[in-house]
């Protein structure tokens, strides 16, 4: 074996361990951009429903700071697992049906004997979050009334109201969070209906 070919080995593996390096190089920055990338879609996540997730939780009763420490926490797991987030189908019921399983162990988790079913949370829901742009007066009477209405129903009904007509949740979404047909739903939905026209 002569000097060339020991070169020429020398030259062929320098080579090759510089197409490596540049080769992880780049896997480095695609990675770095997908985590980027991913972290920009979960803070857009985040501002577009942190709000509407905690005036959900509001609306079942819990304290603000409950509310914001479980919403964190579900953002925070999807930080940790950004590559899960491409199999979410349906974000925003991802998102609603997190918190509520999240705030269903917290319950759990403070009550020692709690046997708390998803169901059994005191549901309010005010008009307040309601954006109606007429006069004042208008405005007051009409919130007053439908909190009135809203007084009838029961907790699950308000929830399934809530959840369909003011987070624009299809039947479809609303049965797969409260385990519920969509059937299931509708006949909630028209019951309450027929309950607030009555």
């Amino acid at each position: 074996m002569g000097k060339d070919t020991l070169n020429c080995r020398t030259i062929a593996y320098s080579a090759d361990l510089l197409i490596k390096t540049e080769l992880y190089r780049q896997k480095e920055k695609e990675d770095a951009n997908y985590c980027s990338n991913d972290m920009d879609i979960i803070q857009l996540l985040y501002d577009q429903y942190a709000n509407d997730l905690l005036l959900y939780g509001l609306k079942m009763g819990y304290h603000r700071d409950v509310l914001e420490d479980a919403i964190h926490d579900i953002f925070y797991r999807m930080c940790r697992s950004p590559h899960r987030l491409k199999k979410i189908e349906k974000l925003k019921l991802y998102l609603f049906s997190a918190l509520k399983n999240q705030l269903v162990n917290i319950q759990k988790a403070t009550s020692k004997n709690s046997t708390t079913d998803i169901q059994e949370f005191n549901f309010t829901v005010k008009v307040d979050s309601l954006h109606i742009l007429i006069e004042e007066e208008e405005r007051v009477r009409i919130k007053e009334k439908i909190n009135k209405l809203l007084e009838v129903l029961s907790d699950k009904q308000r929830e399934v109201i809530y959840l369909r007509f003011f987070q624009e949740m299809s039947y479809e979404e609303i049965g797969i969070m409260l385990h519920m047909t969509p059937a299931s739903v509708k006949n909630v939905v028209y019951k309450a209906i027929n309950k607030i026209r009555k």
